[in-house]
């Protein structure tokens, strides 16, 4: 199996390369802007924008990894906060190292998937950990 150079964000879904990555400025005296990307994956209502942190891309050495950090082209400071290009959430540790699991379920309203999700997590929890103690 070769090393892996792309994820999937755990929250839109979108494909993207570990190059692609960006990150988000964590430092609190860092101006707000108009985060196009997070509103249109929250809300969709661009006329009331939602507000955060400058985001920004840096050059990777290489298509197998994502710098751990960056500093933010507005202030200066270092921020180790990565995001997803596509709606901005901030993604897991596990999502770029490959070690994450996403799995879906669909069906339509009131069919039961958070019973089925619950269920499932009573019994993992109930049964299978009890056999790793």
């Amino acid at each position: 199996m070769g090393m892996k150079t792309t994820f999937i964000c755990p929250y839109c879904f979108e494909k993207h390369k570990l190059s692609e990555v960006q990150f988000r400025c964590t430092n609190k005296r860092c101006k707000d802007f108009d985060d196009v990307e997070m509103t249109k994956y929250e809300n969709g209502n661009l006329k009331m924008p939602k507000q955060g942190k400058k985001t920004f891309s840096v050059p990777s050495k290489n298509a197998f990894s994502v710098p751990q950090s960056a500093k933010c082209p507005e202030c200066g400071n270092t921020t180790y906060k990565h995001v997803c290009p596509s709606c901005h959430n901030e993604l897991p540790e596990s999502t770029l190292t490959g070690k994450d699991m996403i799995i879906s379920v669909v069906g339509s309203r009131a069919t039961g998937k958070s019973h089925f999700v619950g269920v499932i997590i009573k019994e993992l929890r109930d049964r299978i950990s009890v056999s790793f103690g």
